[in-house]
């Protein structure tokens, strides 16, 4: 629900055509980039475990 601060009435921002396919796409885009994001620094930290076996 969104309200609008100069109103006060309430929108149900789902029910607008073409929002829940943006809202979805957003959420997938996100959780993408989050788990781009947690694999690079596994992998970052994978890189920094295996210089200090090496050394």
């Amino acid at each position: 629900m969104y309200k609008n601060p100069n109103n006060g009435n309430n929108v149900d921002l789902s029910s607008i055509t073409g929002v829940k396919q943006k809202m979805n796409f957003y959420v997938t885009s996100l959780i993408d980039i989050i788990l781009h994001v947690t694999n690079y620094s596994n992998l970052m930290q994978q890189k920094l475990n295996l210089r200090m076996v090496i050394n």
